[in-house]
């Protein structure tokens, strides 16, 4: 955290938005200056609050449900917004979602926020600050932690509208006996700063607390070891976020498609997910689905091919039958971030590959390309070759990953010129019948190690058909390894036979491997 503190670098904050003298001048006569007596917020805290925009005051006074030294997920907390309605669609079309990221850029160049010196990818609210938040936010933020420490029920108000709690290891029904008289509730949010904690929360809360609190619009249930939901939880109906991550749920009731407004839906790692609802199709407003780390999800409804609008779809599992399949792709072109494509086996036919339109797809950064890890002879080398040929990815593509490819080769479109932004090479070591690689044209590649073999010390052997092997046109490309000097696992390509590297200036060293070097 900053050592400067926020009452010199908020206004300042305020004064870089300010450009002329007369609006300097205002700014120094304002009666803010005046401070209340008794009052613990410094005037020049208020004063910058005082001079935000009003869709800017909204949103920093919702950041008074996080306590102090919490850190803060950005991402998250544009979604919250969004869930609020804090974010409004422009005339010119933005998404919410950027418009929520500027709002947050726009706090964190005024100093409301800073980045969290313990995990650079959160924020944190100095103390002074997020005392700020608590005063402007006057009734409607309650965390919960606080009202009972203070013995404060008394003086909570039944209008309260946002309320967060610090996650504890037993969460029983006494400590939300009081939460049901909150009939405006908006928010109920479990809070952690500890990544891989799981908490168990009353059977109770989830039946009598939760569905009766009809106005819910945000609700995360994220890290409780919850099995099942409630078919009430569908009474929800203003519902727009509600994260299940990291629970141990194996269904979602068929009730949660009736939730019309739901804009955010987050199951990743639900590692016991096996099903999702039949109707999704009914989740008309859904813009983001997250399903990454679900390996018992075996199948996705049809019915997703619906939502048009989604912007996150972490997974696509392709259906044998009657479920998705890889061509309803094709309508999701507001996708961005990552997504992996799994059981690609099942694509018989190779104009459903072509028509998924990766190529169009700019915003995508990581992308998975999973075929089953059975090979038998279902399997088809020069079918799964044209399959993926035909899913070549936008070239603004950063990371790519490819596991349990059955083809004989890589299609041209894997290292060529125009696919030049990844910094890692896909995971190709454990394809069985691959006997040519050549790695052309990927700049941004400085150090080729065990992501690019895979799991080198499980006993199997690493591209067990590879013949020929060239890396060329690699200008920043500087060393290939496995392991650091000394460890016990080495990398064997078995039948290697010829091994080129071309036009690779900086490439100079390489470790731990065992075959006949040819260097041109």
């Amino acid at each position: 955290m900053s050592k400067l503190a926020p009452g010199g670098k908020v206004p300042g904050g305020l004064l870089r938005t300010k450009a002329s003298p007369k609006e300097w001048e205002g700014v120094l006569n304002s009666e803010i200056w005046i401070a209340e007596e008794k009052s613990e917020i410094l005037p020049a805290l208020k004063l910058s609050y005082h001079y935000l925009p009003p869709e800017l005051k909204q949103c920093f006074a919702y950041c008074a449900i996080f306590p102090k030294d919490y850190e803060v997920d950005k991402s998250e907390l544009v979604y919250l917004w969004m869930a609020e309605g804090f974010l409004k669609q422009s005339q010119e079309e933005r998404l919410m979602e950027e418009l929520g990221n500027d709002y947050f850029d726009e706090l964190l160049t005024r100093s409301f926020f800073q980045k969290s010196s313990a995990n650079t990818s959160r924020f944190v609210m100095h103390d002074l600050i997020n005392d700020l938040a608590m005063c402007v936010s006057g009734y409607k933020c309650l965390r919960l932690d606080d009202m009972l420490k203070d013995n404060l029920r008394h003086k909570i108000s039944e209008k309260v509208r946002h309320l967060s709690f610090i996650s504890r290891q037993y969460e029983s029904y006494d400590r939300f006996s009081s939460v049901n008289s909150f009939q405006s509730l908006r928010t109920f949010l479990p809070l952690s700063n500890y990544g891989g904690s799981i908490f168990f929360l009353s059977q109770r809360v989830l039946r009598d607390v939760v569905p009766k609190l009809y106005c819910l619009r945000e609700l995360s249930l994220s890290r409780y070891y919850i099995y099942e939901l409630p078919s009430s939880i569908g009474d929800l109906r203003h519902l727009r976020y509600f994260n299940l991550s990291q629970t141990p749920l194996k269904w979602l009731p068929e009730s949660v498609s009736t939730l019309c407004n739901l804009q955010v839906l987050i199951l990743e790692r639900c590692s016991g997910l096996s099903k999702l609802p039949a109707r999704m199709d009914k989740l008309i407003n859904l813009r983001h689905l997250n399903i990454a780390d679900t390996s018992q999800l075996r199948e996705m409804s049809e019915g997703i091919a619906q939502l048009t609008s989604l912007q996150t779809l972490s997974k696509l599992i392709v259906s044998k039958s009657s479920g998705l399949k890889i061509n309803d792709l094709r309508d999701f072109s507001l996708l961005k971030g990552e997504i992996s494509i799994e059981e690609l086996q099942h694509v018989v036919n190779v104009q459903e590959a072509t028509d998924a339109r990766l190529t169009n797809k700019s915003s995508l950064n990581k992308l998975g390309l999973i075929w089953s890890s059975t090979f038998d002879d279902s399997r088809n080398e020069i079918l799964e070759l044209d399959v993926l040929d035909a899913l070549k990815p936008h070239e603004n593509l950063s990371s790519l990953q490819i596991k349990f490819y059955g083809g004989a080769k890589f299609p041209s479109w894997i290292g060529v010129q125009s696919f030049s932004m990844c910094s890692t090479l896909p995971t190709l070591g454990k394809l069985p019948l691959l006997k040519g690689l050549s790695v052309r044209g990927m700049d941004q590649v400085k150090v080729i190690g065990t992501e690019f073999y895979g799991n080198i010390c499980d006993g199997e052997s690493l591209f067990p058909s590879l013949e020929n092997l060239t890396f060329e046109d690699m200008s920043e490309w500087e060393e290939l390894h496995g392991l650091a000097p000394g460890a016990q696992c080495t990398v064997e390509i078995p039948k290697l036979r010829r091994f080129d590297i071309r036009r690779c200036p900086n490439w100079f060293r390489f470790q731990l491997f065992r075959f006949h070097l040819f260097v041109n």
